[in-house]
């Protein structure tokens, strides 16, 4: 898209602008906002990060999601300590946080018809703690927006 609109410089990742939020924080030794994770998010990539590797590629996507909400009625998954460890998120937001994770490559899917999850050696050391999961860059979906949605009448009847 910046090619289109004639910026030469597209490829440059480490190219700052000067004028957005992001490079303002850079240049006063700020972490950028898309750094700034909270404690309970950080907690919830990390046990996100737990339950893939626990599981060893073995499922895709949905029922990883009904893992880490608790939906899942699975007897086999009673002892994994990370099943349910997201309860309260929606599942659209938890998809949205595993595209995430792989985006940032801390997950990888499986190529084929029924792609499964496995973490990476870098989503290992997030997960264990090694690697501060705020380094990333990482932008979670927001919970709070979601309930928040309420439509209102457009006109009133007397």
């Amino acid at each position: 898209m910046l090619e289109y609109f004639g910026d030469q410089d597209w490829i440059d990742r480490d190219r700052q602008c000067g004028a957005c939020d992001n490079c303002d924080a850079i240049a006063h030794g700020r972490p950028t906002a898309a750094a700034q994770l909270s404690e309970s998010e950080q907690k919830a990539v990390r046990s996100l990060l737990l339950l893939v590797g626990s599981i060893t590629g073995r499922f895709g996507r949905n029922r990883i999601c009904e893992l880490a909400l608790g939906t899942d009625e699975d007897a086999r998954f009673d002892d994994l300590p990370e099943r349910g460890a997201l309860r309260g998120w929606k599942k659209n937001q938890l998809m949205d946080l595993l595209r995430s994770l792989e985006g940032v490559g801390l997950i990888e899917a499986s190529r084929g018809q029924y792609p499964t999850l496995s973490t990476t050696r870098r989503g290992d050391q997030v997960a264990v703690g090694r690697i501060d999961a705020s380094e990333l860059g990482l932008q979670l979906p927001t919970i709070s927006a979601a309930k928040s949605s309420k439509k209102r009448p457009r006109f009133r009847r007397s």
